[in-house]
């Protein structure tokens, strides 16, 4: 507070070259104090993000790495829980995890240096890159449509098949586009925003065309050798690496294994794997603007289509404002989230503010982590963990029943909304759960009641459908599966099951 008056000072005492030479003196101890600031706040903010993971880690909801940095440092970085429960070998932040869908951001980042290159247009068509896709209105999706999630392709992960049987087998990248390259479109390209792994497929298969290369080639040649990415890479079942975590699925009854996906099918929609380092690295690298020209990043990242107010896509990006509370404006944050089979991951960053919260989780599990940690670095209070709900009644479907559960749900639903995640994958997780078991009339319970709180959700009614046809009840499923489609047309695996019923 002082300074203003000491520099005033100085100025009038010493020679013009003294004056620059204390000058000098004062703004280092000015940057040095500002350091002590930063340092110290960053401390609290290390401790209190301590305390909130760890509090995610003690109730079951989070087992992974996480790293975060303010200002453009690294305040924390720590792993939780095991990256081989049966060795008990520790998380750390260089444990490598599979980061699914956050692949997606590397594959945008391939397509546009191709563009860049002269082999690529943002505004070709697959049918331009791909000679032999089938006839019809599929070959007229652009480049830019593949990218931001608004080609209509029917998404290839939600075939009935794709998890049980497809997804264990080897395939050569164009050998996946028949899962879905003849399907009808969801609907017509450009004309809304619908989540689809098969556009990044696609646009897996033009990057080796056009590049004559395989894509994991291309990914270390063009961006993990030249970002010195050590720790990342497209991950190969039969590859030995070091430090890589185990998958794992939080079951009822304890962790499990996650069910086995051979790697080349994911693809260039996912099929990395990083660290919370190396993922860092990357955020850094994309900051400094390398890898492409300033007109090319203006387009990598900038957001392309409003998927509804305040949520919008880009190439391998979703964006949203984050409020920075005490009357200042909000910030752009943009990140993207991965899941695969026995993973989840989240790559987080608010650039204005230096901020990036980076959690990779070898259990699956998804959670609102990033949220939680930027309420901490913008001097709020997060509200932290919610407890399961289907964790808290499973064990009263156990000793009582689903009815007793049911109750219990509501009990807690109207006293204490706030203390339990109600979120809707909270019952349809337990409902799967209870149908491995064989415990087919809980889980109808289960989900009913799922659909109870949730009736707009097309993907609540096709589960409880699924659960009808397991209790062998014909007509209740077929009448939630057409209900199911009602809500979304797109629902291949309803229309696919009415179809094989003799309903539709």
């Amino acid at each position: 507070m002082k300074t203003p008056a000491l520099t005033g000072l100085i100025g009038k005492t010493f020679s013009d070259r003294n004056a620059c030479r204390v000058r000098r003196v004062v703004a280092v101890i000015i940057s040095f104090s500002v350091w002590i600031s930063f340092s110290a706040s960053a401390q609290t903010a290390a401790t209190k993000i301590d305390a909130l993971v760890k509090a995610y880690a003690d109730q079951g909801r989070f087992n992974g790495s996480v790293l975060v940095a303010q200002q453009g440092k690294v305040i924390y970085r720590k792993g939780f829980g095991w990256a081989n429960a049966e060795w008990q070998t520790p998380n750390a932040p260089d444990t490598k995890f599979r980061i699914g869908s956050v692949t997606k951001q590397f594959t945008a980042m391939l397509i546009l240096q191709l563009v860049e290159a002269g082999k690529l247009r943002l505004d070709g068509s697959i049918g331009d890159y791909i000679p032999e896709y089938p006839p019809g209105p599929g070959r007229a999706i652009t480049i830019h449509q593949l990218l931001t999630h608004t080609s209509g392709l029917y998404n290839y992960t939600d075939l009935p098949r794709f998890f049980p049987e497809l997804s264990r087998d080897p395939y050569k990248p164009a050998d996946l586009l028949p899962m879905f390259d003849s399907l009808p479109l969801d609907f017509q390209p450009g004309s809304r925003w619908a989540y689809s792994n098969s556009g990044y497929i696609t646009l897996g298969v033009i990057i080796e065309r056009m590049a004559g290369k395989p894509y994991d080639v291309l990914l270390k040649e063009r961006i993990l050798d030249p970002l010195g990415l050590k720790d990342t890479g497209y991950e190969w079942n039969a590859t030995v690496l070091s430090k890589r975590a185990d998958g794992y699925n939080p079951g009822f009854d304890g962790y499990q294994h996650a069910n086995y996906i051979d790697m080349s099918t994911p693809f260039a929609a996912g099929a990395m794997y990083s660290t919370v380092e190396d993922l860092y690295r990357w955020d850094q690298a994309l900051a400094a603007r390398k890898l492409l020209t300033s007109a090319s990043y203006a387009k990598y990242l900038s957001p392309q289509f409003d998927i509804r107010p305040g949520l919008k896509y880009g190439y391998g990006w979703l964006y949203a404002k984050v409020d920075r509370g005490a009357g200042k404006d909000s910030a752009q944050a943009v990140g993207h989230n991965g899941g695969i089979n026995g993973f989840s991951a989240c790559n987080f960053m608010i650039p204005e503010d230096g901020i990036a919260v980076i959690w990779l989780d070898n259990t699956a599990q998804g959670n609102d982590l990033q949220d939680q940690i930027t309420e901490i670095l913008y001097g709020r209070t997060p509200k932290g963990p919610a407890a399961s709900i289907a964790k808290t009644i499973y064990p009263i479907i156990l000793r009582q029943g689903a009815e007793a559960a049911g109750k219990r749900y509501h009990e807690l639903k109207s006293q204490a909304a706030d203390r339990y995640d109600f979120s809707e994958p909270e019952l349809n997780l337990l409902g799967y759960y209870l149908l491995k078991q064989g415990r087919t009339s809980d889980a109808v319970q289960i989900f009913a009641l799922n659909v109870e709180a949730y009736p707009s959700s097309s993907n609540g009614y096709d589960s409880l459908g699924e659960a009808w046809l397991a209790a062998g009840d014909t007509s209740k499923a077929v009448a939630n599966y057409k209900r199911s489609l009602e809500l979304d047309a797109g629902n291949q695996n309803a229309a696919q099951l009415l179809q094989r019923l003799g309903a539709r």
